[in-house]
């Protein structure tokens, strides 16, 4: 409720305040989506299943073609998107070699994703490979994304994760007072 407030009050600012932009992005109910599906997901609400494919599936429709609920509008990407996701989580895990070597990279893949496809777009265009269409064009992106994060999860976060452990373990404790 508190969520739905602050975007609508963000939607009337708009333009005034710019922060207030950032609140007025309807995405962040998705990440509330997220917040929520974690929170079932660690009191084990449901059993996995390979039946939550069908609800991955059906997420991936709705993302690609949100007039199939067109009484959702804007939403259809909430719904759309929750799906996967809750589905991907109650799935039975896929025996797909590499596939735990990219969850890893996960956090990588997300903060580095925009920069490597604004490159390779890029490259694309100066490359004049437009005519390959915009299907050869996500293939590439993918790969090249997934490739680019799991580089710099090998060379950059688990180094720097294993250092911030090492230092976290051998610090002195400092206690601080009770506010």
């Amino acid at each position: 409720m508190f969520l739905t407030a602050v975007v609508l009050a963000g939607s009337a600012l708009r333009g005034r305040i710019d922060v207030m932009n950032f609140y007025a992005n309807p995405i962040i109910f998705e990440f509330l989506s997220g917040v929520v599906l974690g929170i079932i997901y660690m009191r084990h609400q449901f059993a996995r299943s390979w039946t939550w494919l069908l609800a991955v599936a059906a997420g991936f429709i709705i993302l690609r073609d949100g007039s199939i609920l067109p009484f959702l509008g804007h939403a259809s990407n909430l719904v759309g998107a929750t799906l996967v996701v809750g589905g991907a989580l109650y799935s039975r895990t896929l025996p797909i070699p590499g596939l735990k070597a990219v969850g890893d990279a996960s956090y990588s893949l997300y903060l580095t994703h925009v920069i490597t496809l604004a490159a390779l777009a890029h490259f694309w265009r100066s490359g004049g490979l437009e005519s390959l269409g915009p299907t050869a064009f996500t293939a590439v992106g993918v790969t090249v994304s997934i490739l680019g994060a799991m580089l710099c999860y090998r060379l950059l976060e688990r180094p720097m994760t294993q250092g911030l452990r090492r230092f976290w373990r051998t610090s002195p404790r400092k206690h601080l007072p009770a506010a």
